[in-house]
């Protein structure tokens, strides 16, 4: 098997080093040379959060050879193993002309790859740290009801937290219910984590009508058709899993030319936009009795479920509309551990919340196992 070396501090472990390692992975038995205590405070000023001992055992957990650099000689782990291949990541771009020299001088066949970089503000080790050091910093998992948009929801947070920087991730509109995820303090600068997990809906249909929003808070038309059989609803539901282009709706928050679809909608504009290529990653029926149709879907981040369901009516045929949506999950965070607004107050917020390890320990699961 082949030797494969990287380099880095590895301190606090993300998805970011969890890419590295993989793409590793795919070239041999990895080695990694981790930067000393010392090493991180005189170049960073500051400690690492997590000591070398535990950087080692965090990486040996990850089938991943961790030894100590050398802080006078920073080739003297490549010498000793004799990698056939280095992976460096983006940001190590000096690193990598001196390692190509070395490797030119010494007339030797290593193979050494840069990998472009995995969503790297996303994931940038100071934001990270930034939330580890706020005592503040958490998520709270909150059950919206109808009829309430997700903007209300977080005003009301930040009476309740006294907190006034809070966010969420992941719009409901005001006809949708269930898991919306808010971030509070620091937390708010890693809302986009949540999107990299699947979400799953529960939504109910209209079939025999269409709508100017694809919903029933839209103008509606209803129009006689025949009732399609279970059997063909079921058969047209399958259609639409894997990858599918789908076009957003008018009304949403999809901006063009830098204005929301919505704005240019509500003067009656009409605007042609792309399709964007979204994942169903399952799509399941829960009943049907014509013209009600309810399904679970369970979908990657960009995805409407309103466009799902005016494609599926128009699959059959018979035009469909959305008139009730329910969030039940984002990952494997489930609405059922989530709590309603009402039921919190400035003394039992803090019983409801997510800690950012929490978060990170799911996100590398659903990533990378």
């Amino acid at each position: 098997m082949k030797r494969v070396l990287v380099f880095g501090t590895f301190d606090i472990l993300h998805p970011g080093h969890l890419f590295l390692i993989n793409e590793a992975k795919k070239h041999g038995q990895v080695h990694a040379v981790l930067a000393l205590d010392s090493t991180i405070r005189k170049v960073k000023g500051r400690p690492p959060v997590h000591a070398l001992h535990e950087r080692v055992r965090q990486l040996e957990a990850y089938e991943v050879n961790a030894l100590p650099g050398d802080e006078r000689d920073r080739l003297k782990a490549f010498r000793e193993i004799k990698p056939d291949v280095v992976i460096l990541g983006y940001d190590q771009k000096l690193f990598v002309d001196s390692l190509k020299q070395y490797v030119s001088e010494q007339k030797l066949s290593t193979k050494i790859i840069t990998l472009p970089s995995f969503h790297a503000d996303i994931f940038a080790s100071r934001k990270i740290r930034a939330v580890a050091e706020d005592e503040d910093a958490w998520f709270l998992l909150i059950d919206k009801p109808v009829g309430e948009p997700s903007f209300h929801t977080v005003s009301q947070l930040r009476k309740i937290t006294g907190i006034k920087q809070i966010g969420f991730a992941g719009t409901l509109d005001p006809i949708a219910s269930g898991l919306l995820v808010c971030g509070i303090s620091q937390a708010c600068s890693l809302l986009d984590w949540w999107h990299f997990f699947p979400k799953t809906y529960e939504a109910t249909a209209e079939l025999g009508a269409t709508s100017s929003t694809y919903d029933s808070e839209g103008t509606v038309t209803r129009k006689g058709h025949a009732a399609p059989t279970q059997g063909q609803v079921t058969d047209v539901l399958k259609q639409f899993t894997g990858t599918i282009e789908q076009i957003p709706p008018m009304f949403s928050a999809k901006k063009v030319g830098g204005q929301p679809l919505y704005k240019m909608a509500r003067k009656g504009k009409h605007i042609e936009r792309k399709p964007a290529l979204v994942t169903v990653h399952s799509i399941d029926l829960l009943s049907y009795e014509y013209p009600s149709l309810t399904f679970r879907v369970a979908c990657s981040t960009g995805t409407y479920v309103r466009s799902l369901i005016h494609d599926i009516g128009a699959k059959l045929k018979t035009g469909a509309v959305m008139i009730a949506l329910r969030r039940t999950e984002i990952g494997t965070f489930s609405v059922s551990e989530a709590v309603s607004v009402s039921k919190l107050s400035d003394t039992t917020w803090k019983d409801h919340l997510v800690s950012m390890p929490e978060l990170q320990v799911q996100l590398i699961a659903t990533l990378y196992h």
